[in-house]
């Protein structure tokens, strides 16, 4: 799963399979601002993973299904990690990002899903 901001579009997508699957797109001027992200995602390579999620506690996605490859990339069951940062191309102007806040809540078993 990526958040991907360019040329003025904020795009949130899903890659469990050789095409990107789009959850969320807006062009709302994001630029200057704090903006919050809340997710709620189970990963799994069958149909009943979801992803969850709200903008400044607007909810935006809703997704149910596949959420991740079948096997490719993970190193052992179940290690899904995060990474943030600023992945572009070189540019002469300083590029800044401001991060606050991220936690990491606790893993529901699946038999508690909602």
């Amino acid at each position: 799963m990526a958040i991907r901001y360019v040329s003025g579009q904020l795009t949130i997508n899903l890659q469990p399979y050789p095409a990107k699957k789009i959850l969320s797109q807006t062009t709302n001027d994001i630029r200057n601002k704090w903006i919050d992200f809340k997710f709620r995602v189970c990963f799994t390579r069958s149909g009943d993973g979801y992803v969850q999620a709200w903008l400044n506690d607007n909810p935006i996605i809703k997704y149910k299904g596949i959420t991740c490859y079948s096997a490719r990339g993970y190193r052992g069951k179940n290690y899904f990690y995060f990474k943030t940062g600023l992945y572009r191309d070189v540019m002469t102007q300083p590029t800044i990002i401001y991060v606050n806040e991220y936690r990491k809540m606790e893993i529901i078993k699946k038999e508690n899903w909602k």
